[in-house]
């Protein structure tokens, strides 16, 4: 005869099968280690799916704003504004911007 002696007496609680099944609790364990295994590379899986998505996301934003800006500072640069000016109206750095002046003014 089995006797309860705490309320923590549940099918979840690992005492409930230490106690009474042997070989189900053996093959109940295993399925649940399978199967939470297998729920934590999923897991892992949609979770670098998603950084990886978000990264490439903000790479194509920040090349976009690039190209942008580089459009931009030509169009600047084809209505006489100097690279300082240029660099102001773009916010961008001076260096860059009289690089690009001195790319253009070679073609």
């Amino acid at each position: 005869m089995f006797i309860l002696q705490h309320t923590s007496f549940y099918p979840g609680n690992p005492d409930f099968y230490g106690c009474i099944f042997t070989a189900e609790n053996t093959l109940y364990k295993e399925k649940r280690r399978r199967a939470n295994r297998g729920y934590k590379d999923r897991l892992f899986i949609r979770i670098f799916e998603k950084k990886h998505l978000k990264n490439t996301h903000e790479e194509g934003v920040a090349e976009g704003d690039r190209k942008r800006s580089i459009r931009t500072a030509r169009n600047l640069y084809r209505k006489g504004y100097s690279p300082q000016e240029a660099a102001d109206i773009l916010e961008e750095d001076e260096k860059t911007v009289a690089a690009w002046y001195k790319k253009w003014s070679k073609m």
